[in-house]
């Protein structure tokens, strides 16, 4: 694996579609602010529902 490999990683544990559908909002935005927008990026949500 390369030295300069970088990924971002979110983890959330919440129980409904609304909180998700804020997390997802809030990730967008830190999306916007980043400068490696190339590198991949992973949510886990582990939540119920």
């Amino acid at each position: 694996m390369s030295d300069n490999a970088h990924a971002t990683i979110t983890i959330t544990c919440v129980d409904n579609v609304p909180a998700r559908l804020g997390v997802t909002e809030i990730l967008k935005e830190k999306s916007d602010y980043r400068n490696y927008s190339n590198e991949p990026k992973y949510w886990l949500d582990f939540g119920n529902s």
